[in-house]
């Protein structure tokens, strides 16, 4: 199976892909990196992702409206890594991906009353 795996963190210079092949069954699970790439974020994107990580520019809105830019923007370093790995579409089986971390709650920050934490150390 070929797996495409993509992540973007919180330096946002853009969108990190791999292609790997995984084969055999748990618990004896191969794999191999096929192919690596590396696609910038435009300017203008990069620019309104850093302005999503500030509570002083941040909105709902604003989030909700990156959120639409950025699957455009994963769709298309997707579609460039599997071409420029000499795939096809039809090649990859599975595309994993996290997200855009825009806030890391830190860990003394108090749970909301209604929320119970699940990560205890």
């Amino acid at each position: 199976m070929k797996i495409l795996g993509m992540m973007s963190g919180t330096s946002a210079d853009g969108i990190d892909t791999a292609i790997l092949e995984i084969y055999g069954v748990i618990p004896q699970i191969e794999w191999k990196v096929l192919f690596h790439h590396h696609v910038s974020y435009p300017d203008a994107l990069r620019e309104e992702i850093f302005a999503c990580f500030q509570p002083e520019s941040s909105a709902v809105d604003r989030i909700c409206r990156l959120n639409f830019a950025l699957g455009k923007a994963y769709g298309e370093a997707a579609l460039e890594t599997i071409q420029a790995a000499g795939l096809t579409k039809d090649d990859i089986q599975l595309i994993g991906n996290h997200g855009q971390t825009l806030w890391h709650i830190p860990a003394n920050l108090p749970a909301l009353p209604h929320c119970r934490s699940v990560n205890r150390l």
